[in-house]
């Protein structure tokens, strides 16, 4: 009988931890905010045209910049935890008669970062930088 409780209450503590999990796994909105703050902290300052304008233009731009990283980015939801492939390419947002140029910045033209959301926390746990 006092296996049969144990047994019962190991049940209900994982039953317990997964619904945890699963109502912090954080969505598609949460991924874009942390994506759009890791685009500040990390890619303004490899910026050499923007320099320090490059968090404010981000920032007056939010939800396009937002749009350009869901038009981007594939989720797969496994419930517990959400896995995020993104590839930002510079040539998908700069005008067709800039591409030729983006062969002379000083900096990758192309990233693709693989993040995984869980409990309300996300993850880069791959990120490759290209020159195209």
């Amino acid at each position: 009988m006092k296996g049969y409780f144990a047994g019962i209450l190991v049940c209900a503590t994982i039953a317990g931890v997964g619904f945890l999990l699963n109502s912090m796994n954080p969505g598609q909105d949460e991924f874009e905010t942390f994506a759009l703050a890791q685009m500040k902290q990390e890619l303004c300052p490899k910026v050499p045209v923007f320099g320090k304008d490059c968090p404010r233009f981000m920032d007056e731009n939010k939800m396009q910049v937002k749009e350009i990283l869901r038009q981007n980015t594939q989720r797969e939801d496994f419930g517990l935890f959400s896995r995020y492939q993104t590839h930002l390419s510079l040539r998908s947002i700069v005008p067709p008669e800039a591409v030729p140029f983006l062969s002379m910045l000083p900096m990758a033209t192309s990233y693709d970062l693989a993040t995984v959301g869980v409990m309300g926390n996300f993850y880069i746990y791959q990120a490759k930088e290209k020159k195209l």
